[in-house]
């Protein structure tokens, strides 16, 4: 399977914010969030040589959830993780 480049115009916040929307695992989980991400937007099968070239930095993906869900939109819903996002605020 060949590396999937980002072709539409939407920017990362907006595919961010999709996955938010459509996966619940997604808002609690920046692992999960990345690897997702990854999977959709740019593909897995890739040489571990050109990773750092073709896939967004994870700190940009969870940067782009914090602000959404600071925003107020898909916030987390497990409980473990609202209390420990609440107490880093």
């Amino acid at each position: 399977m060949p590396i999937h480049r980002e072709l539409d115009d939407r920017s990362v916040k907006e595919r961010v914010e999709e996955l938010l929307r459509q996966d619940e695992r997604a808002r609690n989980d920046d692992v999960y969030l990345i690897f997702l991400y990854w999977r959709t937007f740019q593909g897995l099968n890739l040489d571990p040589s050109e990773a750092s070239s073709v896939l967004r930095h994870t700190e940009t993906i969870r940067r782009c959830r914090q602000s959404i869900q600071e925003e107020g939109s898909y916030p987390p819903t497990d409980p473990e993780v609202i209390e420990k996002r609440t107490r880093l605020d």
